[in-house]
C-alpha cells in the first residue's frame, strides 16, 4: 500500500501523520485511529497513517504502510521503531501524533500508561492465574513509552483519562502542563442508527440465544486483565437457566472454558471469537458487564452505553470519569469480587426500571463524547504545537 499525491491545501488546514500499529475495524486502537482520521478529514484536514495494518478499503486519507508485519508482537514494535520516522520524512507533515509506538512524534497519545499496568498486575498476580509472565513485548513498549513521553521533540501528551495522567506524572515526573486529557470518542450517529435498524433476534439467532433469555455481553481482548474469569465465576453463584454469557474477543479461551465447565455451566458461556465491527452486538444484549483489573479507558464501555446497553463494570474505568454509580451504570469496587459482581447482576435481571434509566442516562453521556468534539479538541493542541515551532 503506497501513499498517494498529497492535494493542496488551504492556509487553515494541517497535514497530520498518526503512527500507530493498526488502523482498521479489528481492534480497539484500530477503531480510535481510524475514526480520528475519518473525522479530521471530515473538518477538513489533511491526514495520512503509518501502521503496520490496514483494513482492504479506500479510505479518504493517506496510508503508509510499514513493510514487515509478523505474528508476533515485539518484532512488530520494532520494525515500527526502525520504519515510522523514514515514512515520515516522506510525508513532510505539520504535525505527528503517535499512538505510543514508532519515533519521530511531536505528539503522543497515551492509551495506558504501561509501567502503571506492570504494577498493578504485580499486586494482583495471585489473584491473575493465566498470563503472569511478563516479557520481551512488556520491555519494548517500555522503552518505547520511556523515549517518547521523556523526549525533548514531544511537546504534548495526549492522555485519554485523568487516571493516565496521573499515572505519567506519579511514575515518569512529567509537568501536569504538557498533558492534556482528551477521551476517546464514540459513533453516537452510527448507534442510534444501529438502536433503529438492528435486528435483535436475528443477531441472538446467530449464537443460539433465547428471544427472551437474559444475555450478558463481554467484548476485549487480555481476558485475565479484563476479569472474564470473575465473571465466568459470578455466573455459577445464582442458579438461572435463562441467563447467558456472549464472549467476543481475541484472547484464548482454552483455560475460561474449563473454568466453565469445572463449574457447570458450560451452557451458559459462548466464546464467539473475534468479531471484526462489533458495535452492532450490543444491540443484541441486556447487559454489557466488564469487571477489569486495570482499564485506563474502556472504548467498548461508552459503546455499550452509545448502544443503549446498560452497564456493569470497574468504577475507576478512564471512560467512566464523570459518571455516577447506580445513575450512569452499576461500577464496582473490588473487580476482584465475584459476590459483588453477582449482586450486580441479579439486581440488573430483577430490575427493569432500572435497566431502562441506565439505559437512557448512558446514551446520554456517550453523546459528549462523539468524535467530532474529540478531533475538535484534539486539533486545538496540534495548533498549539505549530505555535511552538
Amino acid at each position: 500500500m503506497q501513499v498517494s499525491t498529497i492535494p493542496s491545501r488551504d492556509n487553515f488546514a494541517l497535514h497530520i501523520a498518526l503512527v500507530t500499529h493498526s488502523c482498521d475495524n479489528g481492534t480497539g486502537i484500530g477503531r480510535i485511529v481510524l475514526s480520528l482520521a475519518d473525522e479530521f478529514e471530515n473538518q477538513g484536514q489533511t491526514v495520512s497513517v503509518v501502521a503496520q495494518h490496514f483494513d482492504k478499503e479506500n479510505y479518504r486519507f493517506r496510508c503508509r504502510q510499514i513493510p514487515l508485519r509478523t505474528s508476533f508482537n515485539s518484532l512488530d514494535r520494532l520494525a515500527l521503531r526502525c520504519f515510522a520516522k523514514p515514512a515520515l520524512r516522506h510525508l513532510n507533515c505539520d504535525v505527528v501524533n503517535s499512538y505510543m509506538i514508532g519515533r519521530g512524534a511531536s505528539v503522543v497519545t497515551a492509551q495506558s500508561c504501561h509501567i502503571a499496568g506492570m504494577e498493578i498486575r504485580k499486586q494482583h498476580q495471585t489473584r491473575l492465574p493465566w498470563r503472569r509472565n511478563l516479557g520481551i513485548f512488556d520491555r519494548m513498549t517500555l522503552q518505547d513509552e520511556r523515549f517518547l513521553v521523556r523526549s525533548h521533540h514531544t511537546k504534548r501528551i495526549i492522555a485519554v483519562s485523568q487516571l493516565v495522567k496521573e499515572q505519567f506524572i506519579q511514575f515518569y515526573n512529567i509537568n501536569p502542563e504538557r498533558i492534556v486529557v482528551i477521551p476517546n470518542g464514540v459513533d453516537v450517529e452510527k448507534f442510534k442508527q444501529l438502536r433503529a435498524k438492528v435486528n435483535r433476534e436475528s443477531l441472538r439467532n446467530q449464537y443460539g440465544i433465547p428471544r427472551d433469555g437474559f444475555l450478558l455481553l463481554f467484548v476485549g481482548n487480555e481476558f485475565d486483565r479484563k476479569g472474564l474469569d470473575v465473571l465466568i465465576r459470578s455466573l455459577a453463584v445464582f442458579k438461572r437457566d435463562d441467563v447467558q454469557l456472549l464472549i467476543i474477543g481475541a484472547d484464548d479461551p482454552t483455560p475460561y472454558a474449563s473454568l466453565a465447565a469445572s463449574l457447570g455451566i458450560s451452557n451458559k458461556v459462548i466464546f464467539g471469537g473475534r468479531v471484526r465491527g462489533p458495535e452492532a452486538l450490543f444491540l443484541a444484549a441486556d447487559a454489557f458487564v466488564f469487571p477489569t483489573v486495570y482499564e485506563p479507558f474502556g472504548m467498548v464501555l461508552i459503546e455499550a452505553m452509545a448502544a443503549g446497553v446498560p452497564v456493569i463494570a470497574t468504577r475507576h474505568a478512564g471512560a467512566l470519569e464523570g459518571c455516577t454509580h447506580e445513575h450512569h451504570g452499576l461500577f464496582l469496587a473490588d473487580p476482584l469480587s465475584v459476590e459483588e459482581l453477582s449482586y450486580s447482576i441479579q439486581r440488573l435481571i430483577g430490575d427493569e426500571q432500572l435497566r431502562h434509566k441506565l439505559s437512557e442516562t448512558g446514551i446520554d453521556f456517550a453523546q459528549q463524547l462523539s468524535w467530532n468534539k474529540v478531533a475538535s479538541r484534539t486539533l486545538q493542541v496540534y495548533r498549539e504545537i505549530r505555535e511552538l515551532q
